[in-house]
């Protein structure tokens, strides 16, 4: 009886985590589009760096979004 309690609670306590497998599973079912927004998101950082560096306008996401009307996040 002793050891059948300490199964069930090791059975209980030992929840198998499989959320890697999902984000596993959606990166690659959408890695094209991930690697294309992250160069778009690094081109774009790139630029206002630039901006900064050559005291242009606009050189803050703050500014971008400003221009495109959305919010800088």
């Amino acid at each position: 009886m002793k050891n059948q309690a300490l199964i069930n609670k090791l059975n209980e306590i030992s929840q198998v985590d499989n959320s890697w497998r999902e984000e596993a599973k959606f990166y690659r079912n959408n890695k094209e589009w991930l690697d294309r927004s992250a160069n778009i998101a690094i081109t774009i950082l790139s630029t206002l760096r630039h901006n900064r560096k050559e005291n242009r306008f606009p050189n803050t996401q703050k500014d971008l979004a400003e221009l495109m009307n959305i919010t800088p996040q």
